[in-house]
């Protein structure tokens, strides 16, 4: 752990006595290091998962076509489709569970509870409100996820 002290902004007096002025104290942990091994494992593995992006965006592409025959199916029927090498294979739709009337739950455990347990997008908070009002409510924090990117440090050998 390593410790940092920041002044206090506008606090240093006038002489530069530095015994005087406040001081905050910011205690900034450090991240354990890990195994340059893993390191190493991870940038190999990333740079073989990037080679297959545009291979699995297509698929995506191409499953989201296949699946855009079955609207008009019954969602609880299974079917499949041939083409001159493979069969492709469509499920039922999975069976969800939801809520069919929120004003009878609202009544049933009351405001405080409701309010505790119900969950809003930020869509659907945006699509009532627009965008300009919804941002009155809203504050973006540092709390999604992390992008991790490997970049080789020396030249890495191309497989034939």
């Amino acid at each position: 752990m390593s410790l940092s002290i920041a002044s206090a902004r506008g606090n240093l007096s006038h002489d530069g006595d530095w015994m005087k002025a406040k001081a905050k104290l910011q205690v900034i942990a450090e991240a354990p290091k890990p195994d340059p091994k893993l390191i190493d494992e991870f940038g190999s593995l990333d740079r073989q998962v990037q080679k297959f992006k545009s291979v699995a965006d297509r698929h995506k592409v191409l499953k989201e076509q296949i699946l855009g025959f079955c609207e008009e199916l019954p969602a609880e029927k299974p079917t499949s489709f041939a083409g001159l090498q493979y069969e492709v294979s469509i499920g039922a739709r999975q069976v969800q569970r939801c809520i069919v009337d929120m004003a009878k739950v609202y009544r049933a455990i009351g405001k405080d509870q409701f309010l505790e347990v119900c969950g809003l997008t930020l869509k659907a908070l945006e699509r009532e409100l627009g965008t300009t009002v919804a941002a009155g409510h809203l504050e973006d924090r540092h709390t999604g996820p992390r992008k991790v990117t490997a970049v080789a440090m020396l030249p890495v050998a191309v497989a034939a």
